[in-house]
């Protein structure tokens, strides 16, 4: 989290002491290392996880409750890879505009669906896959100024897209942008390869004596487990 909390530093907040809201905040290892970077200000976090969330108040010294909410505007919501697991990201995108200062600002990263090299990249608890087109859209369908949007590569995570936004000012109109079917073709061809190599290897496999004997032994096994 030292990474991600680097790039607030630098690139987000100036002020030490700036009110931030961490939704999805696990354990609370991002106000860890927030405390750790300087920041004094307080923190809220929401977290489904009673456990975690008990352990990040008491970690990274943060107020953590299970819903959408804070005692006062923020001057940062983040969604630190937890939009691909959502079911309703535009509502909560809308929500967390709400508490924003007037000069506050949303930041989300999420894997770069444009980086998958293989089906097994499609991670069963990810809802939605996003790329360097299909992100911005969604931010600006929630009503929100997107500002920065760039590829990264942070520990521990895929390679990812990060992205800052905010609410329009008086007078500002946001459009959300088009995308075309043919921008998302490099991402899904290459896992639709993968899908079918793996579907005409399993065929392969399945006609080698050895090898469905040794399935059935597998499966066995298992099934005693």
């Amino acid at each position: 989290m030292a990474y991600t909390a680097s790039y607030f530093t630098k690139e987000l907040c100036q002020s030490r002491d700036a009110v931030i809201l961490d939704f999805g905040c696990g354990e609370g290892s991002l106000f860890a290392a927030l405390r750790k970077a300087g920041f004094v200000g307080r923190f809220y976090g929401v977290e489904l996880n009673a456990n975690f969330g008990e352990f990040a108040s008491r970690y990274g010294g943060a107020t953590v409750a299970n819903t959408v909410r804070a005692a006062e505007p923020v001057d940062l919501a983040i969604l630190n890879h937890v939009l691909e697991h959502l079911d309703d990201p535009i509502g909560t995108l809308r929500q967390l505009a709400g508490l924003l200062k007037p000069d506050g600002r949303l930041y989300i990263d999420v894997p770069d669906a444009d980086a998958y090299k293989s089906i097994f990249d499609l991670h069963i608890a990810h809802i939605y896959h996003f790329t360097m087109q299909t992100l911005p859209r969604l931010v600006e369908r929630s009503g929100l100024m997107v500002t920065h949007v760039e590829r990264h590569c942070p520990p521990h995570h895929p390679p990812s897209i990060r992205l800052v936004a905010r609410n329009p000012q008086s007078g500002e109109i946001v459009t959300p942008r088009t995308t075309r079917a043919e921008e998302e073709t490099a991402a899904w061809a290459a896992i639709s390869r993968s899908g079918r190599f793996l579907g005409t290897l399993r065929l392969r496999l399945a006609r080698v004596p050895l090898a469905r004997l040794a399935y059935r032994l597998v499966r066995g096994q298992l099934g005693r487990n």
